[in-house]
């Protein structure tokens, strides 16, 4: 069901957003999820009446703090910058997607309890169709090919922020992709666990005694199904990333600077008018 949070969060983090997303979520999200499964008319006056009530909440208590966050990040200083600012950065993003979670969980559990058995069989064959694309994605690349394909996401998306980069830049990003771990077959042994775990609950979703802790467990606690590799993986890869992001902050020019700024209040005034 994780589905319905990863469309939630597309939209409300502004991930894909844009103000005209925003203020047609339910259309989106409707759209998003009957990518995975059919749902009948009730249904989906059941769910558009919950993002209503979900977008109401999100613009009186949640973009306020949106707008802190950006403060923050339009405070940083190339001279002080540190690794440890660059983690309460990260750690201020996982609040946001936290509080998501706790405001979502009670109508995606009621939801869950509308849902049919077919309805289940077709939710979890998309969710499997779509873990077999991601394995597509990755089973006849090299570690080298996978390393490269890191550095270009992650130049793409740095580029997007502080705009054309330097030599420099490039290099460090060149190092930050290399000394990435390659998680990704990882990743996969953990969609294969949440696949069996979720098949299992869904289809025990109406005894209250099971479906309650498990759904519980499996909404706030997924990292709990990490094996012990994926769970260093993602430390050492965040620590790299930590790393590098000091790095391309301390080199940037005041040209770049004012583009990063530019960028996060273009997005401060988004915020800003959406709470109107």
């Amino acid at each position: 069901m994780r589905i319905v949070i990863a469309a939630l969060v597309c939209l409300l983090l502004a991930s894909c957003g844009t103000k005209f997303a925003y203020r047609n979520m339910d259309w989106f999200i409707l759209e998003y999820v009957d990518d995975f499964v059919d749902l009948s008319s009730d249904q989906n006056d059941i769910l558009t009446l919950q993002i209503d009530k979900l977008s109401d909440w999100h613009r009186v208590e949640e973009l306020p703090l949106y707008v802190e966050n950006l403060d923050s990040l339009l405070a940083i200083s190339p001279e002080t910058i540190t690794q440890k600012e660059v983690a309460q950065q990260f750690h201020q993003i996982e609040r946001h997607y936290e509080r998501l979670i706790a405001r979502v969980a009670p109508d995606l559990y009621a939801f869950t309890q509308t849902l049919t058995d077919e309805q289940v069989k077709q939710l979890l064959e998309s969710i499997s169709e779509r873990h077999g694309k991601y394995r597509e994605k990755y089973k006849d690349l090299s570690e080298k090919e996978i390393h490269e394909r890191y550095q270009e996401r992650i130049e793409e998306k740095v580029e997007k922020w502080i705009g054309r980069l330097t030599s420099e830049q490039r290099k460090v990003i060149e190092n930050w992709g290399s000394e990435f771990e390659i998680s990704a077959f990882e990743w996969m042994s953990y969609q294969d666990t949440m696949y069996k775990e979720w098949e299992t609950s869904l289809y025990r979703r109406e005894d209250p005694s099971y479906f309650q802790l498990k759904f519980q467990q499996l909404i706030f606690n997924s990292d709990s199904f990490f094996s012990s590799e994926l769970t260093a993986m993602i430390t050492h890869n965040r620590s790299v990333s930590e790393k590098h992001i000091v790095d391309i902050a301390q080199s940037m020019s005041e040209k770049q600077w004012k583009h990063f700024r530019s960028e996060i209040n273009d997005w401060k005034e988004i915020a800003l008018e959406l709470q109107q």
